[in-house]
């Protein structure tokens, strides 16, 4: 028979068991979270900005034709107060389990201030595969309000951006929030992130209505990516600086060269990487960086005339003119990094550290003074393969016709 304590114990279970998920809330309880702005407070050490999604818009018979966020904004000393103190200005419950994107202002960055990324790593509600980008000093609040045509959640709308700005010309990649923390705690490359703006910020961009508009007088603009050296953003690579450096970091990179030809004239080239080789030693005590890079290749557009394809010279030319012009892009920016930041955002290190860990133990505690000294070599070989729907140029034609009319 059950005692008098046995029952009282089979009371409690049934009880815990009928009573469900003691956290548990209705959808419509929450305010899902999509994005997240931390800059240098007013009042006290942060502003945070809160980005949270309407989500009756997404429903059909629920819209209300309002803007599909909203953004709430408060000041805080920690990001951990947000999460009890952010009903004080809204009605419900914050879920941050869809948040998507942390922007965080460039002076806090130059500051060295990662803090922030304690919270967000310590947090069971936040992914860690959430996208981080750093933001011009002033312009976090502009980010995530600036809408644009139907996609009128910033957050989400930049996420796309950047993702698509990759996959067509390789300018800047998305960065997770684990790898961005795990590059910051190793040793052997640093972080970089990618670096936005807002053209033209407005309060009207800030609107529904804005998003209709067919020619929006306010953007986000991807600037180029956020250099990381110790811990502190150290400075940026302009759109152009940012794909010759990915082009070392990715396998099929897809992405297009402005080639000179002439006298304010060029052809454009657009690269899809197939190789991708690079060795990092030492010789006589010094460090040397191979990097080689192979692309096949498609012929956009030519200004020049006599760059006829059909002729194998000439499709020599055109391989050997846009063989150099990334050859001297991809090393000028490896070089830069090396004069004026010191910073190996590269990776060489981490490859000498999988290479040859002894002489990777001697210098890791001095790595990027390595970098800078390094002897770098760079190679390309371009396969052209394709040139658009045609061979030869019409421009040939058009040009031997002025002749012929001076003759």
């Amino acid at each position: 028979m059950i005692g008098r304590f046995g029952r009282g114990l089979l009371l409690l279970a049934a009880c815990s068991i009928l009573a469900g998920c003691w956290d548990y809330r209705e959808i419509g309880d929450e305010l899902i979270v999509t994005g997240m702005g931390i800059a240098p407070g007013k009042e006290e050490k942060y502003t945070i900005y809160i980005e949270v999604a309407t989500t009756s818009e997404f429903v059909q018979n629920k819209r209300m034709n309002v803007s599909k966020s909203s953004v709430f904004e408060d000041d805080v000393n920690t990001l951990a107060t947000i999460l009890y103190k952010g009903n004080q200005g809204l009605p419900r419950h914050l879920d941050f389990t869809h948040l998507q994107l942390v922007a965080i202002d460039e002076a806090l960055l130059r500051d060295g201030d990662l803090a922030v990324f304690d919270f967000l790593e310590r947090s069971r509600d936040i992914r860690n595969i959430l996208d981080v980008v750093a933001v011009k000093s002033g312009m976090v609040k502009d980010v995530l309000t600036t809408v644009y045509t139907d996609l009128t959640i910033p957050s989400y709308r930049i996420r796309d951006q950047i993702d698509q700005f990759e996959k067509q010309w390789g300018g800047d990649r998305p960065t997770h929030m684990q790898e961005f923390i795990r590059l910051t705690s190793e040793v052997g490359q640093e972080p970089v992130l990618p670096m936005l703006q807002v053209k033209n910020p407005t309060e009207e961009s800030q609107t529904a209505d804005f998003a209709k508009k067919q020619e929006p007088a306010s953007y986000i603009w991807i600037l180029g990516s956020a250099i990381f050296k110790d811990g502190k953003m150290t400075g940026i690579l302009n759109a152009a600086e940012s794909r010759d450096y990915f082009a070392t970091q990715r396998s099929f990179l897809t992405t297009s060269y402005e080639v000179a030809c002439g006298d304010d004239k060029y052809f454009n080239i657009f690269l899809n990487q197939r190789r991708k080789r690079i060795q990092v030693r030492y010789a006589s005590g010094r460090p040397r960086l191979d990097v080689h890079l192979g692309f096949m290749a498609r012929l956009d557009g030519i200004q020049c005339a006599g760059l006829t394809q059909s002729d194998p010279t000439t499709l020599d030319r055109v391989e050997r003119m846009a063989e150099r012009e990334v050859h001297k892009r991809v090393l000028g920016t490896i070089r830069k990094l090396q004069r004026e930041y010191g910073s190996d955002i590269y990776g060489f290190g981490s490859l000498l550290r999988q290479t040859d860990y002894r002489w990777f133990k001697e210098v890791k505690d001095r790595w990027n003074k390595e970098f800078a000294r390094a002897d770098v070599t760079v190679t390309v070989d371009i396969g052209l393969v394709r040139s658009g729907v045609r061979s030869d140029s019409f421009l040939d034609a058009v040009e031997k016709n002025r002749k012929d009319a001076k003759d």
